[in-house]
């Protein structure tokens, strides 16, 4: 019975560990002004240093996490 419980928690440590990683996740957004139509330009995101282009109508889709600093 010990040695299930051992294990049981070794599993739900690993799955804690593994939650917490914090990997960059897909931004769906949209550029919105009220005096002009946004439908070019780039959305950059600082900390991971990369770039996406601005679509027809204002979206983008951009790789951040929480914290990262967008740059439009």
């Amino acid at each position: 019975m010990k040695t299930k419980v051992i294990i049981l928690f070794l599993l739900f440590f690993a799955q804690f560990s593994f939650g917490q990683i914090g990997l960059r996740k897909n931004l769906h957004g949209q550029v919105v002004n009220d005096s002009l139509r946004v439908d070019n330009g780039y959305v950059f995101n600082i900390n991971a240093k990369t770039r996406t282009y601005i679509g027809s109508d204002g979206f983008f889709d951009i790789s951040a996490k929480a914290k990262d600093t967008l740059l439009i």
